[in-house]
């Protein structure tokens, strides 16, 4: 009788915890949305131009594991503008006004897409005892056109010259005054006041998915490249981080992939909450067996030939393997029906790693591992092909040995036939 009761009055308080509400940190008010129980609060930024509901696939689900809070930056969706202006500077000192208004605990967690990955790492660079923990999905860089205009000097003015032509079509107002600072931004390929990020607990998720016909350079087989590696750049600031890359998502890997991103904060979550990562010296012996793996492989694929690698693949969900870029194999399924077939077609192969092959623990039974590669292949005519590139990958333990989850093969430069 007690537990009938007490439905309809707890149901309210619930969903009306999850609606939209207007909160006033002192200079106006910021359309809202709490929802969920527990700490820390996980705060999520949304990308250029966009309200709270860009995390629309994924919050609730979040909810079910902390306290959320979603807002509209000042101007945006049913946000009142600010007397300010939209700068990424600004936009912080708003967020931080509102979690003071809303009394949130901190320190929080913060997950932020796209342009969003600027204004969350500037938080993090202005409050750093605030954050606890940051996932970035697909986040923007300050210096990738820079970084792009690198391989191709012609981008910078390209991108300029589209960014003027967008703005020349939107009405005055939030949305206009953020793409003018995102431009201004990577105009000067910084942002006043960030900082490095510290040794936080970290998920990084990028997409790679090639386009079908590049227009830009940062569409491009190299430019993903760039990208990823602009990426990684975030990922090797922390000791406890993860690095997801995705060929299967496009730039809105919340909608495309939202399990990644459940997956990047499940990650960050489980770190905060249990900041005690494996012992050093437990992260010493799992970094040994990991490369002690990668040995065993290098030797048996030399051994046995392509074959050998069938029984390194995980039979995780999340399995795939891609080479500069593109998607190789979607499953550890696929993988071994792909390496089935290169076994007729290659007579001899030896593979080799680089001197240091890095390994950072994330947990008792998974790794990130990186390394430096040559593979020298023979066919059955006796024309080999010698490939060097770089590695990197997710490895999980099962059973008794080491399994790759996902793997990224990046050549560094065409190799040539010897023959």
């Amino acid at each position: 009788m007690k537990t009938t009761l007490l439905v309809p009055l707890i149901l309210p308080a619930l969903l009306a915890a999850q609606s939209p509400q207007l909160v006033n940190i002192g200079t106006h008010r910021l359309d809202v949305v709490r929802a969920g129980s527990g700490s820390p609060t996980i705060v999520f930024e949304a990308g250029l131009g966009n309200t709270w509901e860009d995390w629309a696939p994924v919050w609730r689900q979040v909810a079910e594991r902390s306290s959320v809070v979603l807002y509209s930056r000042s101007g945006l969706g049913h946000s009142e503008p600010g007397p300010g202006d939209n700068s990424a500077r600004t936009e912080m000192a708003e967020l931080h006004r509102l979690l003071d208004s809303l009394h949130v605990p901190r320190p929080v967690i913060l997950v932020a897409r796209s342009y969003g990955g600027v204004l969350s790492r500037l938080y993090v660079s202005l409050y750093p005892r605030e954050v606890a923990g940051l996932v970035l999905v697909d986040g923007t860089h300050e210096q990738q056109v820079k970084r792009w205009g690198l391989i191709d000097r012609t981008y910078p003015a390209a991108f300029r010259a589209y960014f003027d032509s967008v703005l020349k079509t939107m009405k005055p107002g939030a949305e206009a005054a953020e793409t003018r600072e995102t431009v201004r931004i990577q105009a000067a390929g910084a942002v006043e006041g960030l900082t490095p990020l510290p040794d936080i607990p970290l998920a990084v998720l990028t997409s790679m998915r090639p386009s079908p016909k590049p227009t830009y350079i940062n569409q491009t087989e190299r430019g993903h490249e760039a990208w990823r590696e602009m990426h990684d750049e975030w990922f090797r600031r922390s000791r406890y981080a993860e690095h997801i890359v995705t060929i299967k998502s496009g730039h809105a890997i919340q909608e495309d992939e939202p399990e990644l991103v459940i997956d990047a904060i499940d990650f960050v979550l489980g770190r905060v909450r249990s900041p005690a990562a494996p012992p050093q010296a437990r992260a010493l012996s799992i970094a040994d067996s990991v490369r002690a793996f990668m040995r065993d492989v290098a030797r048996d694929v030399t051994a046995e030939g392509p074959a050998a690698w069938r029984r390194e693949f995980s039979d995780s969900a999340h399995f795939f393997m891609a080479a500069e870029g593109q998607l190789m194999f979607g499953s550890s399924e696929a993988a071994g029906r792909g390496i089935e077939g290169l076994t007729h077609l290659i007579a001899r192969i030896a593979l080799t790693w680089g001197d240091s092959i890095r390994v950072d623990p994330l947990a008792p039974g998974l790794a990130v591992v990186g390394a430096s590669y040559r593979e020298v292949r023979a066919d059955s005519a006796g024309h080999t092909l010698d490939e060097s590139g770089y590695l990197t990958g997710v490895v999980q333990h099962e059973g008794a040995s080491w399994r790759f989850r996902d793997a990224h093969w990046s050549v560094l430069a065409p190799p040539p036939p010897v023959r």
